[in-house]
């Protein structure tokens, strides 16, 4: 009988091992193919968990951005993978939208093709939550109440700023207020006359850096006075009652303003009216007074105190002989100061710039120069210039480090009441000569100069000092810039143009003023509401807290007037040479305080007539005070450079890279006099000086290039006429 063993069962299985062993098979290769599936997986997950999400993504930028870049990325991040109909967006991702759409909607769209943004119609959707119609809005003042209630005492005191607009005379029908803009609106009473004007009410702050639109009315003409002082005092009432203390209302001096005065009988001896109990002082904007102080004087001679008369001929006749140096004496002096024509008539930065004290100096010096340029009787002038100089920087104050003492804050001990009492008494001897009519620019500056001195002699107690520029209209004059800035550039709106880009403006932070607008440029990120938190409190700014005194015995509160001592036969050019020497070497030892760069200086003397003007455009104590008396290498240096600067100026101006090529050739050409200096700072010399006198070539080759184009024709066609050629 045959049998088998268990090796003949293993090399032949049977049938039935056979399938079992398959199915084993099968069942391990699907276990492995699972394991390499989960593998996947957990690889995926780990990977997962090593991404940081969206928030911890935030958290580490906030080290390195903040504000509307922050925001930017974290609106970016929140979106990414959403839908457009799912996309939800917060107040801070619509107000960064609209300060964008605002400022360029072309920009806006083309950002949007890049970046996830709102769209246009969810911005508009999102401003019409803010009804603000003409008249006194009450969600402005309920908000503008809470937010005060948080404020301190003297944070509440307020000054409330008040001015007119221009609007296009235009009539449109809002099909969704079912009214019709453009008729003249107080809030009260519509009247069936199309509104020309727009009266805006803005109150900021005194001390605390803040401010706020309120309400605006529109007007056929100017406002009348009867209207407009019962809509002031309304005002007055409505920011009591929300807890702001309005010290003082500023406005302009236009007829409808004066008229307001008289019926408040705002007078010098009593610049102030009561209202509940409250002393509100009433003034006039010193940046609007002293243009009307230029155009005055324009026209005609000024009478000052002593009899001299202050004549525009003088300033005139100085720029024709400034403008033919190449190193000026004020280089600031254009041909639009002397020559206004239109609106240049408006600009209160060229009325400042004339009536300054380098304008003066200049003048000064050539009435002193020996010669019969200008003669002796330009003193009064030079007295007038001086003295407006003064005033305008005693208004002007806000920086405690100002080197124009009259441009700092008042004080206790500074010398600003005992100027302005001083300057009321020189005003009153003041007369604008051959005028029919009766000038009214004067005795506004002397109202005004009352009222600030009388409302520091009331704040003084509870505050250590007061900005005077807080008391002018600039933070209007740039809302109002920036109402323009709607749609691109739109200098001229509508009524119903201006009742959008009012609402825009008031819920959007983010817009700046034109930096060549009619006054300072302000930053309008301090606006105390938006419409994102007209019911929730913003930031408070605060206010500086250390700050200098400036003692009576430091200052003078007279005018520095003409040196009698001065030297005869004085060179304006080789004076005006002694004077940006002495600016470069100053500019020099800031960077290079060593023992090494005292040669470039030296000790002055009041009997050289080449530093006479230095002498004069001293403005601390002392015979030159801070300004630096170069050396005579230095002179001679800077003299050589200016020898070869009239050769090779023309030839490499219009190249790429001209300033290098000037240096390079100057330094091949013109040797150094100058022992153990410095290692760079005779080139540092040499770019400073070289700077200097490219900003004052070019507008030389600009106009004469201009001269030469008129003479052929090309210029002195009219502008559109120019531009339909080309259609």
């Amino acid at each position: 009988m045959y049998c088998t063993t268990v090796a003949d069962h293993s090399r032949r299985p049977g049938r039935k091992a056979s399938l079992t062993i398959q199915k084993l098979r099968r069942q391990l290769r699907c276990a492995r193919q699972a394991a390499t599936k989960y593998q996947k997986l957990y690889r995926k997950e780990r990977e997962k968990k090593r991404q940081l999400s969206a928030d911890e993504v935030v958290t580490g930028a906030s080290s390195y951005l903040q504000g509307p870049a922050l925001s930017l990325l974290t609106c970016q991040l929140r979106q990414v993978g959403r839908k457009s109909r799912g996309r939800r967006w917060s107040a801070d991702d619509k107000m960064l939208a609209l300060s964008i759409y605002h400022r360029s909607p072309s920009a806006y769209r083309f950002l949007s093709s890049y970046l996830i943004l709102p769209s246009v119609r969810s911005l508009r959707l999102y401003v019409q939550s803010l009804s603000f119609e003409p008249g006194f809005c009450s969600p402005v003042f309920s908000a503008l109440g809470a937010k005060v209630a948080q404020m301190k005492e003297n944070d509440k005191l307020a000054v409330l700023c008040v001015d007119e607009m221009a609007v296009k005379v235009s009539l449109d029908y809002d099909s969704k207020r079912d009214v019709v803009d453009g008729f003249s609106d107080d809030g009260w009473v519509r009247i069936q006359k199309p509104a020309s004007e727009a009266l805006v009410f803005m109150v900021r702050g005194l001390l605390a850096n803040w401010k706020q639109p309120l309400c605006y009315f529109l007007s056929t003409n100017a406002m009348s006075s009867i209207n407009l002082s019962e809509l002031v005092l309304n005002c007055i009432v409505r920011l009591q009652d929300i807890g702001i203390d309005v010290k003082v209302v500023v406005c302009d001096q236009g007829a409808n303003n004066r008229g307001m005065f008289s019926r408040l009988n705002i007078s010098i001896d009593q610049p102030f009216v009561e209202v509940n109990d409250k002393k509100v002082y009433f003034m006039y904007d010193p940046p609007h007074l002293l243009k009307s102080v230029r155009n005055n004087f324009r026209r005609y001679p000024v009478q000052i105190k002593g009899g001299g008369i202050a004549r525009w001929d003088h300033v005139k006749k100085f720029y024709d002989l400034d403008s033919q140096q190449k190193l000026r004496l004020a280089p600031k002096l254009k041909f639009v100061h002397v020559m206004l024509n239109g609106f240049k008539k408006m600009n209160v930065r060229l009325a400042a710039q004339v009536l300054s004290h380098s304008a003066a100096v200049g003048i000064s010096f050539y009435m002193n120069a020996g010669t019969s340029d200008i003669s002796a009787d330009a003193a009064a002038t030079v007295d007038f210039l001086l003295r407006m100089d003064k005033i305008f920087d005693s208004c002007n104050g806000i920086n405690f480090s100002d080197f124009k003492l009259a441009r700092r804050p008042v004080t206790e001990n500074s010398f600003h009441c005992k100027f302005w009492e001083e300057t009321v008494e020189w005003l009153d001897h003041v007369q604008f000569l051959g005028s029919k009519s009766k000038i009214y620019c004067i005795d506004g500056f002397k109202l005004s100069l009352t009222v600030m001195r009388s409302l520091w002699c009331d704040v003084q107690p509870s505050v250590k000092f007061m900005m005077p520029r807080r008391l002018n209209q600039d933070c209007l004059e740039s809302f109002f810039s920036s109402i323009r800035q709607k749609g691109g550039f739109r200098d001229n709106p509508s009524s119903c143009h201006f009742r959008s880009a009012m609402r825009q403006c008031v819920a959007n932070k983010l817009l700046l003023a034109a930096p060549g607008g009619n006054c300072e440029v302000i930053s309008v990120d301090n606006l105390l509401l938006s419409l994102r938190t007209l019911s929730d409190a913003t930031d408070n700014v605060g206010v500086v807290k250390h700050y200098d005194t400036v003692t009576d015995s430091a200052v003078d509160a007279s005018v520095k007037y003409i040196e009698g001592n001065m030297p005869v036969n004085l060179n304006a050019a080789e004076n005006a040479l002694l004077y940006v020497a002495g600016y470069v070497v100053r500019r020099i030892k800031n960077d290079h305080n060593c023992s090494c760069c005292d040669q470039l200086c030296k000790p002055g003397s009041l009997s050289d007539p080449s530093l006479a003007f230095t002498h004069l455009k001293a403005i601390c104590s002392g015979d030159f005070g801070k300004l630096c008396i170069p050396s005579d290498s230095v002179v001679s240096y800077l003299d050589a450079i200016e020898s070869r600067l009239s050769c090779v100026f023309p030839i490499f101006v219009h190249q790429r890279q001209c300033m290098a090529s000037i240096a390079a050739d100057v330094e091949q050409h013109v040797p150094s006099v100058f022992l153990n200096l410095c290692s760079g700072v005779r080139r540092k010399m040499l770019l400073i000086y070289l700077r200097v006198r490219m900003h004052s070539e070019l507008p030389k080759i600009l106009a004469s290039a201009k001269k030469s184009d008129i003479s052929k024709g090309s210029f002195g066609q009219n502008r559109k006429i120019m531009k339909l050629k080309h259609v």
